[in-house]
This record gives structure tokens, C-alpha cells and sequence, in this order.
């Protein structure tokens, strides 16, 4: 597990960001006055069990509220949306700075990752915002061709994306993202023989569309109790299990050759 210093949290209820916009933590004040939290920050320190006083809080502790307000006001200001805090890894020699936050606009998608970086005087940050946007889009277009097929409350998708250009639409982007993808179907609506035509018509469908970026889906005959349990929160628990399952898997190559196994 990772080594946590200061503050984490489970993701909580925050959103009342109306009162606790970035940088309205009070009015101006000198450089000799006390520092003052915003009211998220104190949110966060009162659901740790931590004094909500800045002058109480170690020094470890204050760097990393202040280092969490940052973070979540950059990622406010660059995207205008809201987030809630998740986490904080604090840098070391084993681990670079980050925070883990979950969006508003993709709910449910997974959680972005800020990693901050001092570096000449100042701060400059990299994020996975984007990778939100192309999962929700590759889901959708995997979910739409497989209602070829199977009714939409039948399956499941979850998706990992490695890479995918932001300019792709939903017509190109099942051929042109680096993916991982889980197809969960109820095994009450297919055999393995029909789950089998199933990963073949997917595969022969990618063939078709020619060269692009490596990917592999995996669908799976997955019983009741597992569907009823799948989240994207949890399905990587559950895919040990689902592997006792019948599944087949297709793996595309970046030179558009696909493979069934």
C-alpha cells in the first residue's frame, strides 16, 4: 500500500463549492496575519479527526492541506469542473507528489491523478483528466456495438485507457485508443459457444477497420452475483474470479492484426 503522509480521506461528500471556491478562503490579508483555511480544507481535517486550527496542525500536516487545496484548485481552474478529494501521497524518494481526486462531470469513470513538481521557483503539474474523457467515450462505443447484440442491461463494460488522442470521435476511437477492456456478460443470455461468436464478431469487426493502436477486450460469461457486485470501483477485484469463468479475449495489435484466445 502506499505511503500516506498527512491527510486521507474515503471520498466524501464535498461538492458545496459554491462556498469554497478556489482562492476564497477570506479577505486579503498581510503576510503577518494567520493563515486561514478554506472551508474545504477544514471539511477535510474535521472528517480526519484533525484540528481545523492551522496553527494546531503539525508541520507535516500543513503542508499537505495546503498541498491539497493546490492541487484541487488547479484542477478547478484548468477544467472548470468540480472535484472531491479521494487522496495525497506526499513526495519522496520512492513516490512523486500527487493527489487523487474524483470529478463531477465523470462521476463513477475512476479517479484523476495530479502529480506536482517543484522545479526553477515554481509549480508545474501533469494530470489524467483527459484519459476521463476518452473512457467514457470508448465505453459507450464499445456499449453500442455490442446492443448489436445483446440488450444494454445485459453487460457490463469497464475500460482502462493508456493512451487516446483527444480529437477522436465515437466512430474511431474502439480502433484508434490503447485499451484494456472487460465486457461482463450475464451468463443467463449467452453459452460459451455464443459468448465465443461474440469476441469473433468483435474481432472480425476490428480487422476490418485496419491499422491502429494496440487494445485487448476480454468478455466474460459472468454469473448473476458477480454482475450484481461490478463497479468500476471494484471490478479489478472481481477479475481473478471471473478468470475461473468461461472468457475469451481479443487482442488487437497496433498493425491490425487481432488475435482470439
Amino acid at each position: 500500500m502506499r505511503k500516506q503522509i498527512g491527510i486521507r480521506i474515503l471520498i466524501s461528500a464535498l461538492m458545496l463549492l459554491c462556498l469554497l471556491g478556489c482562492g476564497q478562503s477570506g479577505a486579503p490579508e498581510t503576510t503577518k496575519s494567520p493563515i486561514r483555511l478554506s472551508r474545504r480544507q477544514e471539511e477535510i481535517l474535521r472528517q480526519q479527526g484533525l484540528p481545523t486550527d492551522y496553527e494546531a496542525l503539525s508541520l507535516g500536516q500543513k503542508s499537505a492541506i495546503e498541498s491539497i487545496e493546490d492541487m484541487l484548485c488547479y484542477l478547478e481552474q484548468r477544467y472548470d469542473d468540480h472535484f472531491t478529494y479521494v487522496g495525497y501521497v506526499a513526495d519522496s524518494p520512492v513516490e512523486r507528489e500527487h493527489l487523487l481526486a474524483e470529478s463531477e462531470s465523470y462521476s463513477g469513470l475512476g479517479t484523476v491523478t495530479v502529480y506536482r513538481s517543484y522545479r526553477e521557483g515554481s509549480f508545474s503539474y501533469e494530470d489524467n483528466y483527459s484519459t476521463l474523457e476518452g473512457k467514457l467515450l470508448y465505453e459507450q462505443a464499445l456499449n453500442d456495438w455490442i446492443c448489436q447484440f445483446l440488450p444494454e442491461e445485459g453487460f457490463i463494460v469497464f475500460s482502462q485507457l493508456s493512451e487516446a488522442d483527444q480529437s477522436l470521435d465515437q466512430e474511431q476511437i474502439l480502433t484508434q485508443a490503447s485499451a484494456a477492456s472487460y465486457v461482463l456478460v450475464d451468463e443467463s443470455l449467452c453459452t460459451e459457444e455464443s459468448l465465443r461468436e461474440l469476441a469473433e464478431d468483435f474481432g472480425s469487426w476490428i480487422r476490418e477497420e485496419g491499422e491502429g493502436r494496440a487494445s485487448v477486450t476480454i468478455f466474460y460469461r459472468t454469473p448473476a452475483k458477480y454482475m450484481a457486485m461490478a463497479s468500476n470501483d471494484s471490478y479489478l477485484e472481481l477479475l481473478p474470479e471471473l478468470r475461473e469463468q468461461s472468457h475469451f479475449s481479443c487482442t488487437r495489435s497496433a498493425d491490425g492484426k487481432v488475435k482470439l484466445s
